[in-house]
């Protein structure tokens, strides 16, 4: 049997920050891909992403508003999972590339739309250890999002994979990367049968994304729409030409002495 030690957080999704690139095991599992195409195949996630929270940012800024930037990146992440939830182990590229802009829309989008939320009722001096705490969130986040879809994932693999299949694999390990490497070699109608099992586990990964999503969608009635700050701190700036006199260094060492010696 085979044996593969199981990280604590699987390698190809230990470097992403979102669910939506577990479709490279769909790529792998379902359509043969190997890791260097299937990351070839995630490009258009990888794109739009950035595309998409650029365009957040310059919306904000043209219309002075963050809600509704804020609403269309809920949106786009429940259409997205749900139309990604229908990926079968034979779609097309099309719709394999087509699933992945939706869906990746919406993470973009929320990439930046809800930095405006948090500033918005701060002073400008606020700002920086409010964008760390609200970071350190976000990553915090990040980390339940990637741990839930493995769980379920292989919850779901343990009860749709064939018996025939699971007798290869030792117990207690990440089935889903102990499985792709093997899914090669197997005769049919096996290796069909194995297809099917991965492409139906994905789909209920992307549905409990759907609820995920309809959660941050219904969170959206605490925000307040607040007049964004139009103006910047002077005292952040340096300003060129700018000399300190020599009584005012002399002062500053003065008040600097008696911190020292407490």
């Amino acid at each position: 049997p085979l044996f593969v030690r199981p990280p604590c957080v699987p390698y190809p999704v230990r470097r992403t920050n979102c669910p939506v690139d577990y479709i490279s095991v769909y790529f792998q599992a379902c359509l043969g891909a190997a890791p260097i195409r299937a990351g070839v195949d995630t490009l258009p996630a990888a794109l739009f992403i950035a595309f998409f929270a650029l365009g957040a940012g310059g919306t904000v800024q043209a219309i002075n508003k963050y809600t509704p930037p804020n609403i269309a990146g809920w949106v786009f992440i429940v259409v997205g999972f749900g139309v990604m939830s229908l990926l079968k182990a034979d779609s097309s590229v099309a719709q394999w590339v087509g699933y992945q802009v939706l869906a990746t829309a919406g993470i973009g989008v929320l990439y930046t739309a809800p930095i405006f939320t948090v500033l918005a009722p701060l002073s400008v001096e606020r700002n920086a250890s409010a964008l760390a705490f609200f970071s350190f969130v976000r990553n915090f986040a990040y980390t339940w999002g990637v741990t839930i879809a493995a769980t379920v994932l292989q919850n779901e693999l343990k009860k749709k994979l064939p018996d025939a299949f699971l007798a290869l694999l030792s117990d207690g390990v990440e089935i889903a990367y102990a499985a792709i490497p093997v899914i090669s070699t197997l005769d049919e109608p096996l290796r069909t049968e194995v297809k099917n099992a991965f492409a139906d586990s994905m789909s209920v990964v992307w549905k409990v994304m759907i609820g995920i999503g309809g959660l941050g969608f219904l969170s959206l009635a605490l925000i307040r729409e607040i007049p964004m700050q139009q103006m910047t701190d002077d005292r952040f700036g340096l300003h060129e030409g700018e000399k300190v006199s020599d009584e005012e260094k002399a002062a500053a060492e003065v008040a600097v002495i008696p911190e020292m010696t407490n």
